[in-house]
């Protein structure tokens, strides 16, 4: 049996949208990350890292991120507005056979439309990689704002997977979730 070598991706380290830029994160954003949104609870209710982390766990968060975009098994992009290019939030890319799409944003710039946009943008670079057939995401089932944003960006909700995932803000019992997608032949640009 002969093991599959992983894919080399190249991925842009910038994408621009109306509103905002998106460019490849950064260790050096880590202070940014953690003043902005990293400690607010409400950010932090549905994602996977609690908002009593420290600078140096995002610093490590950073790290590993920068690690495997270089080894191209994924992307992590930090959300900027145009012009200020103030970082907002982030965006990541997790590179299969499909890509596992996850986001974040400060809550001062929810109900804006920006995190579809930039989903919007990351799926159409997704695409671009010839062998990325599916890109997906997955959502708490109490999440209807990441619903919403998944389906405004044209994802379809393919399912419910019951006792799926520990949210560490929730609790410590898995919780069920909403698995988005979209496949390459029904994505519109």
């Amino acid at each position: 049996m002969t093991l599959q070598q992983p894919l080399h991706r190249t991925l842009p380290e910038e994408l621009d949208t109306p509103r905002l830029r998106l460019r490849r994160a950064r260790v050096a954003d880590a202070e940014n990350v953690f003043v902005t949104y990293a400690r607010d609870p409400e950010v932090a209710r549905f994602v996977l890292f609690r908002p009593d982390q420290t600078l140096q766990d995002i610093q490590d968060f950073l790290e590993k991120a920068d690690h495997a975009w270089n080894s191209g098994s994924a992307a992590t992009w930090a959300m900027t507005l145009k012009p200020e290019r103030e970082l907002i939030g982030m965006v990541d890319l997790r590179l299969e056979r499909e890509a596992n799409l996850g986001f974040v944003l400060a809550r001062a710039y929810w109900n804006r439309g920006l995190t579809t946009e930039a989903v919007r943008a990351v799926i159409t670079c997704a695409f671009q990689q010839p062998d990325i057939r599916c890109v997906w995401a997955i959502c708490e089932v109490n999440n209807a704002a990441s619903a919403r944003v998944m389906e405004k960006a044209g994802m379809i909700r393919e399912g419910r997977l019951e006792r799926h995932l520990v949210f560490p803000n929730l609790g410590e019992e898995p919780r069920a979730v909403y698995r988005y997608g979209i496949v390459r032949e029904e994505w519109k640009t």
